[in-house]
Order: C-alpha cells, then structure tokens, then sequence
C-alpha cells in the first residue's frame, strides 16, 4: 500500500519510485513510502476509500491508500540455457560498454538493477548481441525476497 495523488490513483497507473529526503520526517512516511524499494516500477492495482481526507505535508496534494504491486518490465536476459514462465533467477545484465546499441535500454531496463530477483512472465524471442552474449527478451516482475 502508499498514498498518491487523487488525480493519478487509478488502476493500471504505473510509476518509479523516487525517495525524497523530506518525506523522511513525514507522520505519514511508513504507510507512504515505507514497502516501496527506490527505482523499481510499480503499478496501481486497487484504490482503497479513505476514512478522512489527507493531505501530503510535502506536496500540498491530497492522497489516497492505493493497493500496487510490481509491475512488469521488459528485459533481455544472459542466458545460454532455457527460461521457462514462472523461473525465478537473478537478473545480471551483460557486461557493456556500448551506450548507443539499440537494446541497451532492454539490457539494462529502467526499474531493475543488476541483483533483483525477478520472476519470467512471458518470453518473446532469443538474440545474440554484437558482443556475442545470448539474450532472451522477455516480461519480468522484480520477485519480493
């Protein structure tokens, strides 16, 4: 659970999470922010009625309790093996230094990071980069430990 705005708490919204050092001292910091890991992708599944209105102290705005979850992100995978939907496995990303490839946005994919545990949820298609690595494009959800 968190809170967001009133204007985008809809079901499907997604959004990054972005810690700021002034929600820190906030009375409404653990509810808000406190199960949300900084970077990763999530997406708004229910809205939940508040018993009063809030306003945040930060923004001014007024929030709502909304359900999230993960949301899934489009990855290429190192693999030289087989995935299957529902694998669980480290995401680690190639070794790159080629900042101007065309698949370095899937490799190394805004909201994960080298380390998460993320879960296949559907495979799309194999590749070998100019680098030589075996990539597999597929959805993934970042798994909670």
């Amino acid at each position: 659970m968190t809170l967001l705005p009133k204007t985008i708490a809809i079901k499907g919204y997604k959004f990054y999470f972005r810690y700021s050092n002034d929600c820190k001292l906030c009375r409404y910091s653990k509810v808000c922010i406190g199960g949300l890991k900084e970077n990763h992708l999530y997406e708004v599944t229910d809205i939940l009625k508040a018993n009063k209105e809030i306003i945040c102290p930060i923004t001014n705005e007024k929030v709502i309790p909304v359900i999230v979850k993960y949301a899934t992100i489009k990855a290429n995978l190192m693999s030289r093996g087989s995935l299957s939907i529902s694998m669980k496995l480290i995401f680690n990303p190639p070794p790159c230094d080629k900042f101007n490839c065309p698949s370095r946005k899937l490799c190394y994919p805004k909201g994960l990071k080298k380390g998460d545990i993320v879960e296949v949820k559907k495979i799309y298609s194999r590749s070998i980069c100019p680098l030589g690595y075996h990539l597999i494009l597929a959805d993934v959800i970042p798994h909670s430990p």
